[in-house]
């Protein structure tokens, strides 16, 4: 820890918590959300992952308490207790149970200099200090946290780390935001071209309606090479793990493209399991999970393994990874439908998705469409690459930071070499 540095308490930092109210408001069907602990994901806020929505008179009673405020940071006291998520901006919601509002005054601790406070190492040797491991559930307690001792540097030094941070973390929010651009364009050209037909003055009639002429109907079966999915090596057997290949699990469809996974085997787990390789350029859908995750699909920019969960699709002559990708990413509420429909246990199998009827265009659309949208992909894959450089920059900046082990200068410095 630099000279210059205090070791603190949060309350000596000048950081009040802000308790919620201690029950749950009816659901309304349009109002404001309410934050829930399912609602902070990754450090954020999700506020597109179904939060419930209370009437105006309830957000006015569930808020006289604890309103959020720009730069207050939530923190989740169960479940995950020590989770916490930064209020980024004016945002008006309510906040759910077990969660707190950590607010600074700005007098010793810089209210945008919080956020990186309360994250890392340093933060995390705190909960494990006041964690309450006799009750049912692990959980914080409202006293506790404002005795977390933290070091504290001087305010302008906590402002250039908030400064650094917040800069790469301002530039993945700008990739994330692009490349959502970049797929909602893409996918408006596959429904202006292969739904809605535009470009089109002759039809015919077939089994799905009327469709271009020229083109025919089949099922997803006729476009794929192969569908399959694979399985999961023994987690009893630790030489299977932490291996050189990537291997796939269905939470990880949750993002359109597929860089990288989340882990990796070793060759003795291929040949000792069920997994199987999907290659570049697969379409591969969650057939299980929980939440929202049933269904969700995404498009590989790599090799990799995949597990029973995961199945693969991958595209045949008669279309491509792109039109495949963009006609099955749709079809989520259908792949949901249908796996509870057809499969006791809610299951989306290679057989359900093989017999989806689907309009087959002709070879000279798909080439059409590949060149257009094609571009469009590459430039996502190189923006989330690189956001996951950045990402990886600021969390190996963060706790040196914040402990002082790194000087603001020598981190400048760090940052214009990758950027």
């Amino acid at each position: 820890m630099a000279d210059s540095w205090k070791l603190l308490s949060l309350k000596e930092a000048g950081v009040s918590l802000i308790d919620c109210v201690h029950k749950t408001p009816p659901a309304a069907t349009d109002g404001y959300p309410y934050i829930a602990i399912p609602q902070m994901k990754g450090g954020w806020l999700d506020f597109d992952a179904d939060p419930r929505l209370i009437s105006e008179p309830d957000f006015v009673n569930w808020t006289q308490k604890a309103k959020p405020q720009e730069h207050d940071v939530v923190l989740s006291r169960r479940c995950n207790p020590g989770v916490t998520a930064p209020v980024k901006e004016r945002t008006n919601f309510a906040l759910g149970q077990n969660l707190v509002l950590l607010r600074s005054t700005g007098e010793v601790t810089a209210p945008e200099y919080l956020r990186w406070l309360v994250s890392g190492p340093l933060w995390w040797d705190q909960i494990s200090t006041f964690i309450n491991v006799g009750a049912v559930f692990e959980s914080l307690r409202c006293a506790d946290v404002p005795k977390f001792t933290l070091p504290i540097p001087p305010l302008p030094e906590q402002r250039r780390i908030a400064e650094i941070l917040g800069a790469l973390d301002d530039k993945i929010e700008l990739n994330r935001k692009m490349n959502q651009t970049l797929e909602e364009m893409a996918q408006a050209i596959f429904k202006s071209w292969f739904i809605d037909f535009d470009g089109h003055t002759e039809f015919v009639d077939s089994d799905l309606g009327r469709i271009p002429k020229g083109w025919s109907t089949g099922t997803v079966q006729d476009l794929c090479n192969r569908i399959f999915s694979g399985g999961t090596p023994s987690t009893k057997m630790s030489e299977y793990w932490d291996g050189p290949l990537p291997w796939l699990t269905s939470g990880e469809t949750r993002n359109p493209l597929v860089i990288q996974t989340e882990k990796r085997i070793s060759q003795a787990a291929v040949e000792n399991s069920t997994t199987r390789l999907a290659g570049e350029g697969t379409t591969v859908i969650a057939g299980a999970g929980q939440g929202k995750t049933r269904g969700q699909t995404s498009l590989l920019a790599l090799d990799t393994y995949i597990n029973q969960s995961v199945v693969a699709l991958e595209p045949g002559s008669r279309s491509s990874s792109l039109h495949l990708f963009f006609n099955l990413e749709r079809r989520y509420e259908q792949f949901r439908a249908i796996s509870d429909a057809h499969s006791s246990r809610g299951s989306l199998t290679t057989k359900l998705l093989a017999g989806i009827q689907t309009v087959i265009p002709t070879q000279t659309w798909i080439r059409r469409f590949d060149q257009v949208v094609g571009p469009m992909v590459k430039r996502m894959i190189s923006t989330q690459r690189e956001t996951l450089v950045l990402a990886g920059l600021r969390d190996t900046l963060l706790p040196k930071l914040i402990s002082g082990e790194l000087r603001v200068r020598d981190a400048e410095k760090t940052v214009e070499e990758v950027a």
